[in-house]
C-alpha cells in the first residue's frame, strides 16, 4: 500500500457540497478526508462524494463513509456516492453496506435523487 496522501477537491452550491477524494482512502488519508467531509456537512445538508478518482478504499475509509452517512441523517441530510471504482463497489457488496450508501453514475443524478428524497 502506498502512503501517498489522498487529495480532496470540493465545490458547493446551495444545499449540496461535492467532494472528490483521489488516490487512496486508508488509515493514513481517512482522517483528513473525514474532516473535510464533516466540515462540508456543517453548512450543507446534502453531500455528494465523487469517488471516480479513488483507486483504493480500506475498512478505515468505509467506516468513515458510514459515519458520515449517520452524521448526515442525524442532521436531516444525506450522502451519496458517485462513480466508485470496482474495488469500492466490491467492498460495499462484501460488507452489505451497498443499500445504506446509495451509488449513482453521475453527480447530477445523485443531486437530483437526493433533492427528490428531501422534498418528499
Amino acid at each position: 500500500m502506498s502512503e501517498s496522501m489522498s487529495m480532496v477537491s470540493g465545490e458547493a452550491s446551495g444545499d449540496v457540497a461535492i467532494l472528490a477524494p483521489e488516490g487512496e482512502l486508508d488509515h493514513v488519508t481517512t482522517p483528513g478526508f473525514y474532516n473535510s467531509a464533516t466540515a462540508a456537512l456543517e453548512t450543507h445538508s446534502l453531500l455528494v462524494l465523487d469517488l471516480s478518482g479513488l483507486e483504493f478504499c480500506d475498512s478505515t475509509g468505509l467506516n468513515a463513509l458510514l459515519r458520515l452517512q449517520r452524521r448526515a441523517k442525524e442532521a436531516g441530510g444525506s450522502i451519496a456516492l458517485v462513480a466508485p471504482s470496482q474495488q469500492v463497489v466490491l467492498l460495499l457488496r462484501m460488507t452489505a453496506t451497498e443499500q445504506s450508501l446509495p451509488v449513482y453514475d453521475s453527480r447530477d443524478q445523485a443531486v437530483e435523487a437526493m433533492r427528490g428524497r428531501t422534498n418528499s
